[in-house]
């Protein structure tokens, strides 16, 4: 393998880097998003059908999570009683269904000799709900029921208005979606509120037995906290630094750390309310430096509209992974984002380090 300054500096690097530049000049927010999707679902050269977590390219994060995600929920459907059978599902911000493809869809033929499952989302885009019921129809024990919108509007919204859950829910799924509940712009500007006033909702919904599983990306990470970076040095937003500073803080204190039990608590005297938090070391991977600038747009501060992007933002980012790439670095030291090349997939890709954070929240019986 060639050195990695010289991978940096090759042709290949520069082409996709004028490439990227260009298509992303005029695009919108929206569908910037819709490109780190792209990026983030490619799958590993010769896999053209999902039949796994591992068999996404850009992240390995699913793969590690796994473990975790199928104890808790074998867990919860295992020890509900058994003439109940059905399981209820809640998928929150739930993407196109990609997690049918590799960890729903196997659950369910687990399980189909004693129960159906219905799986219920909460999504604001149409596309991807249109895309989720297309997977779901693959499934013959799969059941869905959509809520288009997003979570804050579950719990702001009168009775009358509220998305109707028939039974209580058994499990929910609030993967990468922890960072869609605050607005940096708006007045009412309060992460604590936002955090805690969501998973009240959502632990009402659930059944005595219930879990919520969460899962998120290291906001304060060296690579996603680059985007905080570009608002500071760039736009000299220091207001927006710190309203993002205030929100990752709420989520350590009231996820990872567990204060929010103690609000939970108070919901149902005939439940307790328990957490059990891990991070997790995992990376992204890319073809090239100018993809991973793309994906590095992840998490934080991402908007979603049909405003222009701000590409200076994707420069910021680019300029930054190229100088960590060809910085005169000792051999055995850790270079910026801890940029290096390695191998997924049976090929040699960029990868940087992003923790992964798994907070588990289950109602029990007391």
């Amino acid at each position: 393998m060639n050195s990695i300054v010289n991978v940096a500096r090759s042709e290949p690097e520069k082409e996709a880097e004028e490439r990227i530049l260009a298509e992303f000049a005029n695009l919108t927010n929206g569908e910037v998003y819709d490109q780190l999707k792209k990026r983030l679902l490619t799958l590993k050269r010769g896999v053209n059908v999902v039949g796994g977590s591992s068999d996404y390219l850009a992240s390995d994060g699913y793969e590690l999570l796994t473990y975790l995600l199928q104890n808790t929920l074998r867990g919860v459907i295992d020890s509900s009683h058994e003439h109940n059978k059905e399981a209820h599902i809640l998928d929150v911000s739930s993407g196109g269904g990609e997690i049918i493809d590799w960890f729903y869809a196997q659950e369910v033929h687990r399980s189909t000799h004693r129960k159906n499952y219905n799986m219920h989302i909460i999504e604001t885009n149409k596309k991807i709900i249109e895309s989720y019921n297309e997977k779901v129809k693959k499934n013959a024990f799969l059941e869905l029921e959509n809520h288009e919108g997003k979570i804050q509007d579950c719990y702001k919204s009168t009775s009358k208005t509220r998305p109707k859950f028939q039974k209580p829910l058994d499990f929910v799924s609030f993967m990468h979606a922890i960072h869609h509940l605050t607005d940096y712009t708006s007045e009412d500007f309060n992460p604590y509120a936002d955090i805690t006033n969501s998973l009240k909702y959502i632990y009402g919904l659930l059944k005595p037995g219930g879990a919520i599983f969460i899962a998120y990306h290291d906001a304060s990470s060296e690579f996603i906290s680059t985007n905080i970076d570009y608002h500071k040095e760039r736009l000299s937003s220091s207001a927006i630094v710190e309203r993002v500073n205030k929100t990752i803080k709420a989520r350590e204190e009231l996820l990872y750390d567990g204060a929010i039990l103690e609000t939970l608590r108070k919901e149902d005297s005939k439940t307790i309310a328990k957490l059990e938090s891990h991070q997790i070391s995992s990376s992204f991977y890319a073809k090239t430096l100018a993809d991973m600038a793309v994906i590095g747009l992840s998490g934080e501060l991402l908007k979603t509209d049909n405003e222009k992007f701000d590409n200076g933002k994707l420069k910021y980012l680019l300029e930054n992974i190229k100088n960590s790439a060809t910085a005169d670095v000792r051999k055995g030291e850790r270079r910026k984002y801890g940029l290096c090349r390695a191998e997924r997939g049976r090929e040699a890709l960029w990868r940087v380090e992003c923790p992964l954070f798994i907070c588990i929240i289950r109602k029990e019986i007391v």
